[in-house]
């Protein structure tokens, strides 16, 4: 290599690598936490080149690369008992079973085999063998305010409950948005499980009916994705969509006869339910899983200054994923949650500047999108004590809408101390306008389970969550860097610091002293009753 390129090789590198050292050296704590860099690291991270950060996805496992790199030039270290800064979690894909999943009807008529996936659709997850007498509930629906209960006077206890895949109008007032979940499938489908039933049958629409005779080969194998290891002899109610053939067979119509419910309940028309004793279905079903890939988790420790207090933790954490690609468009993920990941990077830094007493924990979680997989999978396979962890601080979309306003959730349910703490940071140091509206119990956009803290907080560790709200752009493509505000995200980066360092410096742990029900940490608690703590 010649020297004017080892010269020109040694700058890249170091560009890469971020290494600023005459600066760096001269900056302590928050005064490090800039929005240039700010911008710099959601610049690559959000980047077409990175293809939405999908889990799982050689991208991912790119940005998973370089936030270790970052928080070990920081002086982080690694947690995971292999030495590496990487909790893997295996992907597992759990398929129904072609060759042991069957159905056979009994009626006076005799008995009739059904075969998967040619006659009917399983849902992953269903082991053994699921029998009863059946019943028929129409559209599924419980909805007494709107005149609509299917199950009145019906009892589905060990019975197989069919129900029509149907859809309302458009115009229904049971389609207006604050209730499409109580009239979705799944929803409906759910709904007789959690009452006792044995098994519930949905008789495809008509469209569906057509496409599969179409295509001559039956229903789609569905496939559902476990992250961490399958669960060990544990079943899931049998849930699957049946075939007109099928039903024709147990509610005793032909096939217009059929279809003429379906039209019904397209116009918004209630069809009756019905019980057919002696009429029984027994299903014997079985799932196969295969290990296919893996996402990963990635943890940075910094070690506390104090030789007792080292041994107590307080967390950051963030998630790194996003949804990828869709219909050949990227979606970036710059604010959701490219700025909460962005703001660890240089929390990190600054932590090591200024370590505080308590060690400190970066976490990016991984498969937040797929369900909080990855929070999840720490909290239950974690390499610190969860009883040791004083604090966890959360930040989910926190780059976009009012420069002034930040949503604060949580904050006050386990540890009123933590809430006392973010007041008191927020007036000494970022001045912000912490508004409460989504930490109400009841509020409808359940934002207090829906990101990486809840998996924390279920185990009586105290969080605070730190959010921005949605906005246009929320898991659409035009998510993108030019819009995200970067002073904002400079501000609460700052502010969750100052938090953090008052948490990690304390004499003693948080105190539980909020939720009567929470009395120590590291015990899986049951969600508080909707509506109330």
């Amino acid at each position: 290599m010649s020297k004017t390129k080892l010269v020109v090789f040694c700058l890249i590198t170091a560009v890469l690598a971020g290494t600023a050292l005459p600066v760096f050296a001269q900056l302590s704590g928050a005064g490090s936490i800039s929005a240039a860099d700010l911008k710099r690291h959601l610049s690559f991270l959000a980047s077409d080149e990175m293809k939405g950060r999908n889990t799982p996805s050689p991208e991912l496992k790119i940005a998973a690369r370089y936030l270790a790199s970052r928080a070990e030039s920081y002086g982080f270290k690694p947690l995971m008992p292999d030495g590496s800064f990487f909790q893997r979690i295996d992907l597992l894909r759990m398929s129904a079973s072609i060759s042991e999943t069957r159905m056979m009807v009994t009626s006076s008529s005799g008995t009739k085999s059904y075969s998967f996936p040619a006659d009917f659709s399983a849902t992953p997850g269903s082991n053994g063998s699921f029998s009863g007498e059946v019943v028929f509930v129409g559209f599924g629906l419980s909805a007494p305010d709107f005149d609509w209960d299917d199950y009145k006077d019906v009892d589905v206890t060990g019975k197989v409950v069919v129900m029509l895949d149907a859809r309302l109008p458009d115009d229904h007032p049971l389609n207006e948005r604050q209730y499409r979940r109580i009239v979705s499938s799944r929803s409906r489908g759910n709904n007789p499980l959690r009452n006792g039933a044995a098994a519930v049958l949905m008789v495809a629409n008509p469209q569906t009916e057509e496409r599969i005779k179409a295509a001559g080969e039956g229903f789609p194998v569905n496939s559902t994705t476990l992250y961490g290891s399958a669960p060990a002899d544990q079943s899931t109610p049998f849930t699957g969509t049946i075939s007109h053939k099928i039903a024709m067979n147990l509610l005793s119509v032909n096939d217009s006869e059929l279809v003429g419910m379906f039209d019904k309940i397209n116009k918004g028309e209630q069809v009756n339910g019905k019980e057919f004793p002696g009429v029984g279905v027994n299903i014997e079903a079985s799932t196969d899983i295969e290990t296919f890939d893996y996402t990963q988790n990635v943890v940075a420790l910094l070690e506390g200054t104090d030789p007792v207090l080292k041994d107590e933790y307080i967390i950051f954490g963030a998630h790194y994923d996003h949804v990828g690609e869709r219909g050949g468009q990227i979606y970036n993920g710059a604010d959701d949650d490219g700025s909460g990941t962005v703001a660890l990077i240089e929390i990190a830094q600054a932590m090591s500047l200024e370590r505080p007493k308590r060690s400190v924990v970066i976490i990016w979680h991984t498969g937040e999108e797929k369900g909080l997989r990855g929070a999840r999978y720490f909290t239950e396979n974690s390499p610190i004590p969860l009883e040791n962890i004083s604090a966890q601080i959360n930040m989910d979309m926190v780059g976009r809408n009012d420069p002034n306003t930040l949503f604060v959730i949580g904050a006050g349910r386990i540890s009123a101390d933590l809430d006392s703490i973010v007041i008191e940071k927020n007036s000494m140091y970022a001045n912000m306008n912490l508004d409460y509206k989504f930490d109400a119990p009841d509020d409808p956009n359940s934002f207090y389970t829906r990101s990486d803290h809840y998996m924390y907080a279920q185990y009586g560790i105290p969080i605070v969550f730190f959010f921005t709200d949605v906005h246009e752009d929320y898991h659409r493509p035009t998510d993108t860097v030019d819009k995200i505000n970067f002073t904002k995200i400079e501000r609460i980066a700052k502010l969750a610091y100052h938090i953090g360092f008052e948490v990690a410096n304390r004499p003693a742990m948080l105190p539980l002293n909020a939720d009567p029900r929470i009395t120590k940490r590291g015990i899986l608690y049951p969600p508080p009753p909707r509506g109330g703590r």
